[in-house]
């Protein structure tokens, strides 16, 4: 009887430190984990960061094409509606090169 109880209570101190010992090893998996996951996000933000500039800086441009685009029909346009329009538009072009 005395026998069954001292091994009974052995058993439960070893149990006791096979939960405790498994429960810091879940504690330092999950330290890990949250670790890991804040790095793959400040990664990921800093990937869709640079990727959001570039995507700036080409519709930057994009948009200043097409605004040098139709200033060169607007300019066509109006000298196109001018009578002797051509003529003029040579005229005034080489006197603004000579000055």
């Amino acid at each position: 009887m005395i026998q069954r109880h001292f091994r009974g209570h052995i058993g439960r101190k070893a149990t006791k430190r096979w939960r405790d010992l498994k429960q810091s090893v879940q504690a330092y998996n999950s330290l890990c984990h949250g670790a890991a996951i804040m790095i793959s996000r400040v990664f990921r933000g800093y990937i869709a960061r640079k990727h959001a500039a570039t995507l700036r800086h080409n519709l930057a441009t994009y948009i200043i094409s097409l605004r040098e685009l139709e200033i060169i029909e607007e300019e066509e346009q109006y000298w196109g509606n001018l009578r002797f329009g051509e003529w003029r538009r040579k005229r005034v072009c080489n006197k603004g090169d000579i000055e």
